[in-house]
């Protein structure tokens, strides 16, 4: 790696560790542990496709250039982190603390919706691969909080179709062993949910793919199936 990218990796890692910094020690102990393990992952990966054909030092000089990518993933992780945490900051604060009668209900919803995303343990929980789209998830809330006061009542009937399919959601997974509840065919669900919301409040953003009530309804039929 060149002087000069190393330099700007370095500004990435400085800019990105200011907004994190003001983060609860959970939330950046959580996005280290991220790095790490992505690391880790990597270099078990590197030392497994090699093993047959390098020898030990080839090999120890592939897992030192794992090793040596280290800032990059960790600034990586931060950087993205650090932006999904600014928009939560300021998500929080639109909210208010006292929202108009006629708003209360879609902003309670949106709060449960927010503390449902970012919570201690979120970064790990969510995953590298996911973490664009929990920067997405939190972008629509945003933009739905900007448009509500516009037509409150369409706001209404689009969250009724959220709490419809999050209810069944509920209550499949109740009815799931608690060993499947966390298999990745169960989380799959919660975050077509998280897509159905961005698809009605905030269409502009786009979609992980198609995503509709009959989908997600079709989605739990095949999880109670396999129960």
């Amino acid at each position: 790696m060149t002087s000069p990218a190393l330099e700007q990796l370095a500004g990435r890692v400085r800019s990105a560790a200011r907004v994190v910094a003001k983060a609860p020690s959970s939330v950046r102990d959580d996005a280290l542990r991220l790095a790490a393990d992505l690391l880790e992952e990597e270099r078990a990966s590197l030392i497994e496709a090699n093993r047959a054909d390098l020898a030990r030092a080839e090999a120890a000089g592939m897992v030192d250039a794992a090793r040596d990518r280290l800032a990059a993933v960790t600034a990586d992780v931060v950087s993205r982190v650090a932006r999904i945490l600014a928009e939560s900051h300021g998500l929080e604060a639109s909210l208010g603390p006292k929202p108009a009668p006629v708003v209360a209900p879609a902003v309670a919803d949106l709060r449960g919706q927010l503390s449902g995303l970012i919570h201690p343990g979120f970064i790990a929980g969510t995953g590298a691969a996911r973490l664009p789209d929990l920067l997405r998830y939190l972008q629509g809330m945003s933009r739905r909080l900007e448009k509500m006061p516009e037509s409150p009542a369409r706001d209404a009937e689009r969250m009724a179709v959220v709490h419809r399919v999050a209810e069944d959601y509920r209550q499949a997974l109740a009815d799931l062993p608690p060993s499947r509840r966390q298999a990745p065919e169960a989380q799959a669900v919660r975050w077509m949910i998280e897509e159905l919301r961005v698809s009605l409040f905030a269409q502009t953003l786009g979609t992980r793919g198609p995503v509709s009530e009959q989908r997600i309804t079709r989605a739990l039929a095949q999880l109670r199936d396999a129960a």
